[in-house]
């Protein structure tokens, strides 16, 4: 069996907020020698097969048994990164750790709204090597939420980090507030805040009685025009026909006089 030695230039952990100036290199080398063919090696991470043409943040080249990583993130570059040769039908690897700090984010956006009696579900990510055992979660008044805290509240695993879902039931206004998921490893904590907001269930409702109301307005204004211009007419058409009768009575005055 061949021995296969890979070597990397990391310098570890990995943490939240440093930027590399120089991407991470890996060397591969089988009893000392570098020179391979381009199909002779595959490079795997968390022991799956790399996809060069997905990756673009990763760079290969087989023929000098080098890999390297050109802009390095704690939840896609932290883990088991692996040189595997296949020589005589036969899989030789070597494996490096690449170990970081934990990494803390939510699915959701920054903010969630709901509606009070509504459930809040919130689902935190967690990255780290090696990987937090759990995280904790604080509610707005600080206090570390668990499955004993409140009846409401239920904790359950995510993506294989336990407590990493937080679920309380029938959610009211009290509730509200900035909530934060917590992760620890044997390199730091990390943690990442998102703010929940409550409504009242007639919330929805209240621009619809809004535009009920301006419409009810609308209407009155309209009825007290109509009638205040039927009054008007009126009063227009009695004046003209009171005027029409002084002007018969006055012809019939004249005719009589003629006549006379």
């Amino acid at each position: 069996m061949i021995q296969i030695k890979l070597v990397s230039n990391a310098t570890l952990p990995l943490r939240n907020g440093k930027q590399w100036t120089s991407p991470i290199l890996f060397n591969c080398t089988s009893d000392g020698n570098n020179e391979f063919d381009d199909d002779e090696i595959t490079w795997l991470r968390n022991g799956k097969k790399i996809d060069f043409k997905k990756e673009t943040d990763y760079a290969r080249d087989n023929k000098k048994g080098q890999f390297k990583i050109k802009f390095v993130r704690i939840d896609e570059d932290s883990g088991n990164f692996t040189c595997r040769i296949k020589s005589d039908d036969e899989k030789n690897e070597d494996t490096i750790l690449i170990e970081s700090e934990p990494q803390v984010s939510f699915k959701e956006e920054r903010s969630k709204n709901l509606v009070q009696g509504d459930p809040l579900i919130l689902k935190c990510r967690v990255y780290g090597r090696p990987s937090p055992d759990s995280v904790t979660w604080y509610n707005p008044a600080g206090e570390i939420l668990s499955n004993e805290f409140n009846s409401r509240v239920v904790l359950s695993a995510n993506e294989g980090i336990e407590n990493a879902t937080l679920k309380i039931k029938d959610m009211d206004f009290d509730d509200k507030g900035t909530y934060t998921c917590e992760a620890t490893n044997i390199y730091g904590t990390h943690n990442s805040t998102i703010t929940v907001r409550v409504k009242d269930k007639l919330a929805a409702l209240w621009p619809f009685l809004g535009i009920c109301g301006e419409v009810l307005i609308l209407c009155t204004i309209i009825f007290i025009y109509e009638r205040s211009r039927k009054k008007k007419n009126a009063k227009e058409a009695e004046a003209v026909d009171e005027a029409a009768d002084k002007l018969t009575n006055s012809n019939d005055h004249h005719i009589r006089q003629r006549k006379t």
